[in-house]
């Protein structure tokens, strides 16, 4: 081809099918970094499946990455607005000014909703589609990473929910009940709703919020069920050898704490965000939440290092207790990223250690591959 200019090639699609690509792997392992560069290679566009990122002002301790458009005011989004009584057109609208941008890539379904919302894996999955949608009607490729492995999983299998199921109205807990309701009871009641006993596999039984939502749905008669999806996808996963991956998560800890971890945290519960939530948030926000709402006030300098009025030694011990903190969290979080990677033994993943792993599969992708950009100078 003779153009003194520079031009743009798209290797056309051998076969004209809907794809998806899913970034899976641990926390802290790259995910989003691997994604960024695979939408800019591949014409793609980022859609977050992570279960915590959904919510505003929770921002540093669920790794969201990326700048909103201008004049995007984010904390006055509600959820709401997308799910009643609003079109699909008027729905993208909305959730378009919710989007983050790395290097130019969009993010879409982080910050779209507000701190003890009600958010479940469904609701996700109602915008999520809405979403895809968007990005095929351009031409484009949505690019899914996941951090909440069952949305995933919920994704590419298909999961919905149907209103045809009488509801259960026996014993009929309601939202107060079930939040005082400690793991094991919800648990307990859960089981006790499921027909079957595969009707839990689509919930994260160690997680409260997932199972107060299951259990909701049992007893409004909503019934999960599978459709098998209109589209084709690829399953990237980000390996890295274990103890690198650990040091990865441990020095993100650190740096949360210098950018500001502490006071997000410590703002959320002076606003009026309940340590009961918080504590279902999990991980690193149940850790730091209990930590602040446990000790006395403590004095913060300037260089974000935490201690108290009084002796040297009470300084000191204090300091001891604010390290003992982070480095339970350190060890909980690579509890996590083990149980992530467990969670994706089940699943056909391909693992790659770098993007030109990534690109080969992508290029590769069976009969149809992606899109490839290729810059002709």
């Amino acid at each position: 081809m003779k153009n003194s200019k520079k031009s743009v090639i798209i290797t056309r699609m051998k076969e004209k099918k809907r794809k998806i690509v899913c970034i899976v792997g641990a926390t802290a392992s790259g995910k989003t970094a691997l994604g960024v560069e695979i939408a800019k290679r591949f014409n793609g566009e980022i859609v977050s499946a992570d279960s915590r990122q959904v919510f505003c002002r929770l921002d540093i301790g669920t790794g969201k990455e990326g700048k909103f458009a201008q004049g995007t005011d984010n904390l006055e989004f509600k959820i709401n607005n997308l799910k009643i009584n609003i079109n699909s057109k008027l729905k993208i609208e909305n959730l378009k000014r919710q989007r983050r941008f790395i290097e130019g890539v969009p993010q879409w379904l982080i910050d779209i909703c507000l701190p003890e919302q009600d958010f479940s894996m469904f609701d996700w999955l109602e915008l999520a589609k809405v979403v895809l949608d968007d990005i095929w009607s351009r031409g484009r490729t949505p690019i899914v990473v996941g951090g909440t492995g069952l949305y995933v999983q919920a994704l590419i299998e298909g999961f919905t929910i149907t209103n045809n199921v009488k509801p259960k109205t026996q014993n009929k807990y309601s939202r107060e009940e079930l939040n005082s309701y400690d793991l094991g009871k919800l648990k307990s009641i859960a089981n006790d709703l499921a027909a079957s006993s595969n009707k839990l596999e689509a919930v994260d039984i160690n997680n409260p919020r997932r199972l107060i939502r299951f259990i909701e749905r049992e007893q409004e008669g909503e019934q999960p069920t599978k459709v098998i999806p209109d589209f084709e996808y690829l399953l990237i996963g980000k390996d890295l050898p274990r103890e690198e991956l650990y040091q990865k998560i441990d020095k993100r800890v650190d740096e949360w704490f210098k950018e500001g971890f502490y006071e997000e945290v410590e703002g959320l519960l002076e606003s009026g965000v309940s340590l009961e939530w918080l504590d279902k948030i999990g991980l690193e926000y149940r850790i730091l939440a209990n930590y602040i709402t446990n000790k006395e006030l403590n004095i913060k300098d300037k260089d974000h290092k935490y201690c108290c009025n009084g002796s040297k030694e009470k300084q000191s011990h204090n300091m001891k207790e604010f390290e003992e903190m982070k480095q339970e969290m350190k060890w909980k979080i690579h509890q996590y990223a083990r149980r992530q990677l467990i969670w994706w033994r089940r699943f056909d993943v391909e693992w790659v250690k770098g993007k030109d792993e990534a690109y080969n599969l992508c290029a590769n992708a069976g009969s149809s591959p992606l899109s490839v950009v290729k810059v002709v100078r």
